[in-house]
């Protein structure tokens, strides 16, 4: 059963007990806004992954020196990727190594997955799910949109869609302390571009 228009926690503890399974309302992408604070460091990192699995080649030394700073990152991928229900036959000992082992593609949506779930700790996991859906729905409509080859940044705005959310902190101040293209940023910040049509097509999702 689908609970529709949950706009606050309470609604959604209310309608977990009365056995709903699954739930839509603007409280999935609503951010509770706290002034006064920096994004915390192990947050900042993962956005930076993000930006860095977004770029068109891999800076792999970069990506390396990220998972450095924060070894909690480094322990969930590795974690991830040595699941039993994925199917590598040889277990995944570092950064370096998943990559040799996933290719670049795979590599890039593991490494912004794991990102994203660490930047929503302690947030809804229906809004981890609402940011997959838009990055891979907007990473679909690359091709109808002759936008191919921007698949990978299509799908890191997609995420970032609800980055307010995710950091409780209004879109303008999470996208100034990020250094995204300029596609992307105006995508987000409302004023068109060329990502403009994908990124209101993602919109009701």
């Amino acid at each position: 059963m689908l609970a529709e228009k949950v706009e606050t926690e309470s609604e959604l503890q209310e309608a977990r007990h009365l056995g709903y399974t699954y739930f839509q309302g603007y409280f999935f992408c609503k951010p509770s806004i706290v002034s006064g604070r920096d994004i915390p460091a192990g947050r900042t990192a993962c956005l930076q992954l993000l930006k860095a699995c977004a770029a068109p080649e891999l800076d792999y030394d970069h990506i390396e020196s990220i998972f450095n700073q924060e070894p909690a990152l480094t322990y969930r991928l590795l974690r991830f990727l040595n699941s039993p229900m994925l199917p590598f036959r040889a277990e995944i000992h570092s950064v370096r190594h998943a990559v040799i082992l996933l290719g670049e593609r795979d590599f890039r949506r593991w490494v912004s997955i794991v990102a994203l779930v660490m930047i929503a700790a302690n947030k809804p996991p229906e809004l981890i799910r609402t940011a997959l859906t838009r990055a891979y729905f907007c990473e679909e409509l690359a091709r109808p949109f002759g936008l191919s080859k921007s698949s990978s940044e299509l799908f890191l705005m997609g995420m970032l869609s609800i980055a307010d959310a995710l950091l409780d902190r209004p879109m303008t101040q999470v996208l100034s302390e990020l250094s995204l293209s300029p596609e992307i940023h105006s995508a987000l910040n409302g004023g068109g571009g060329t990502f403009d049509g994908i990124y209101r097509a993602q919109s009701p999702f």
